[in-house]
């Protein structure tokens, strides 16, 4: 009798050779996933669970994001095809894999971006998919880090449209006035502006972080930072719904959540993955440095500096850090996609750490890209390098 032990996005999934389970494959090699959940729908379930995130973008943001998610979706559908029909390797390309990378690719996208750069994004995820895939395996991480670099060639500027809160369900933003503090108002509270124009989170964040890197014993100090937490910061009403600028799909709380619960469900996320880099992310967050410059400049005197903040404080900011970026997609979402992982237990701790380290890292030093998707994305080729430090096993374990 043969044991199977799969790679699948949070751990080992298991067959034995009873008939009754079937096992997906791909070109006569190696199974790619087995019962419960085979390989097609796998990413229909990861595309069923990201619905609500996106569906919630286009809530906040209007036809600007809709326009941005076509845009993608649109040139998936030009490429995908050409290469099926006029290669032979891309006779073994999955649509379903394709799609997936389209739609989490929109969710990491910022309503800003012109919908003719997302065109071209769409259109060079098959083609980067087909260029590192194997037979049996379609690899995601550098087809989904094409958007991360374009985010990080070209950085907009520090604020995002929200449509007014009478302008929501895809509503157009035809016109937007900025506001001095938070605020959510309505249409004739801003002069028949249909949006405003608020800072994205990142930038807030770096103000405070400007405000906590030295010590802060003057009163100037200590009033700037209690003034970022009275009037710079959402309420945890409009955090929670997702209402703050930012990537299309990455600020619904409970958007992921119910995404979540849903691959949870269906047995292709684990809790305890996702729960140990989100471990990883805040402990990175409380023990990392406070700003790019302290970090060149003065690390270890960098390192900590969120301890001069009050309780309550320390709190707020590591809650908006966690509900405003893409650390919670991330874990949902990213660590759901097939072979994201090493097999072996003990590497897949180990690189959640590293991992959950590195995107805090990224974070504090503001690079302009979602950090918990680039450290995840980077990281996912080695993982079989993680496997083979750590002894990996067979994934074909012969028995009497």
């Amino acid at each position: 009798m043969s044991l199977l032990s799969i790679p699948g996005s949070a751990g080992h999934l298991r067959a034995t050779s009873q008939p009754d389970m079937p096992v997906a494959s791909l070109n006569g090699g190696p199974p790619f996933l087995v019962w419960p959940v085979a390989r097609r729908e796998f990413y229909l379930a990861i595309n069923i669970a990201i619905a609500p995130t996106l569906l919630g973008g286009l809530f906040f943001f209007g036809w600007v994001a809709a326009v941005n998610i076509l845009a993608l979706v649109a040139g998936m559908l030009l490429s995908y095809p050409l290469l099926r029909l006029y290669t032979r390797r891309g006779g073994g390309m999955s649509f379903q894999h394709a799609l997936t990378g389209a739609l989490v690719a929109g969710a990491l996208t910022s309503p800003l971006y012109p919908w003719p750069a997302m065109l071209i994004v769409g259109l060079a995820i098959p083609l980067l998919t087909w260029l590192i895939s194997t037979p049996g395996r379609h690899a995601l991480n550098l087809a989904l880090l094409a958007p991360l670099v374009l985010l990080a060639l070209y950085p907009l500027n520090g604020h995002g449209p929200l449509l007014a809160r009478n302008r929501l369900l895809l509503g157009n933003i035809h016109h937007s006035s900025s506001l001095g503090s938070y605020h959510w108002p309505l249409t004739k509270m801003r002069q028949q502006a249909d949006a405003v124009t608020l800072p994205v989170p990142e930038q807030q964040i770096q103000t405070l972080y400007k405000n906590i890197a030295p010590k802060p014993v003057t009163f100037k100090s200590r009033e700037l930072i209690n003034q970022s937490f009275s009037f710079y910061l959402p309420s945890p009403t409009e955090l929670i719904l997702g209402a703050v600028p930012g990537w299309i799909g990455t600020v619904s709380l409970l958007a992921i959540i119910l995404g979540g619960l849903y691959l949870s469900y269906r047995h292709i996320l684990q809790p305890g993955s996702w729960l140990l880099f989100l471990s990883a992310v805040v402990m990175g967050l409380v023990f990392g440095p406070l700003s790019r410059g302290m970090f060149v400049e003065h690390f270890w005197q960098s390192l900590g500096g969120i301890w001069y903040l009050h309780g309550e404080q320390v709190m707020v900011l590591l809650t908006y850090e966690l509900c405003s970026g893409d650390f919670l997609f991330a874990s949902v979402f990213v660590l759901a996609f097939p072979g994201s992982l090493p097999m072996e237990p003990n590497a897949r701790r180990f690189f959640l750490l590293l991992a959950g380290l590195l995107a805090a890292l990224v974070h504090r030093l503001a690079l302009p890209v979602p950090p918990a998707t680039f450290a995840l994305l980077l990281l996912q080729p080695l993982a079989p390098v993680f496997d083979a430090l750590l002894h990996r096993r067979s994934w074909i374990l012969q028995a009497d």
